[in-house]
């Protein structure tokens, strides 16, 4: 007499076989995949080891030498020379027309005063009395120029030249006794100098012209 169920017995020995043999399968896989794996982590951790124990190697820098900064000195100020000064090295030299330009740039009247009182002294200490006189006209302030003129009326009479006539006088009285105009006084173009015959007066920039033209020929008829 057959089972009553035969297929059922057959089915289940056929899924046990199949689960036998798929666990076999399996089994297999993992020992071949599992060695690989041990030797991939132990080559891994071998390279990490090794590249632990490489030494590190510092780049070289190179050295730079700082050469300080030089010192900085202050520049000194020239020192300023004044005008006195200037004109004191200019007649220790010699150079009278020098020393009356550098004078004659200073706007104090006092101070260019003392300066050509300085240019005078040289000039009559050098015998050179008619450039001494031309340069006192030159001073600004009356008096000094009236005391300057007496000075030097001494002095020409103590060198031996008091048989020379002397104008001071007449060119004071020209000078106070006509309205401005004169260039030793910078006050126009006008100028004056002494000769040994008289007084020379410039009228350019000072005097009127009275002479006029004569057009009726009576000049011309005199011969």
């Amino acid at each position: 007499m057959r089972p009553n169920h035969p297929r059922v017995g057959s089915s289940a020995v056929s899924v046990l076989a199949t689960v036998v043999c798929l666990a076999v399968v399996l089994g297999v896989t993992f020992y071949l995949v599992n060695p690989r794996s041990e030797m991939t982590v132990e080559k891994a951790s071998e390279q990490v080891q090794v590249q632990d124990e490489t030494p590190l190697v510092l780049e070289k820098q190179e050295t730079v030498a700082v050469t300080p900064a030089a010192e900085i000195k202050p520049v000194a100020e020239t020192p300023r020379v004044s005008s006195e000064e200037q004109v004191a090295a200019h007649l220790s030299a010699g150079e009278f027309g020098q020393a009356i330009e550098v004078a004659e740039t200073v706007s104090n009247l006092q101070e260019r005063t003392l300066l050509l009182r300085m240019v005078v002294k040289a000039q009559m200490d050098s015998g050179d009395f008619v450039a001494a006189l031309g340069t006192i006209n030159r001073i600004p302030l009356a008096e000094e120029r009236t005391k300057a003129m007496g000075e030097r009326a001494q002095a020409m009479s103590l060198a031996g030249g008091s048989q020379l006539a002397d104008f001071t006088e007449l060119i004071d009285l020209i000078q106070t006794q006509t309205s401005g105009g004169w260039i030793d006084d910078g006050s126009g173009e006008g100028s004056m100098r002494q000769f040994s015959a008289g007084v020379r007066v410039d009228p350019n920039g000072m005097l009127h012209h009275i002479s006029k033209q004569e057009l009726k020929g009576e000049l011309e008829a005199l011969g």
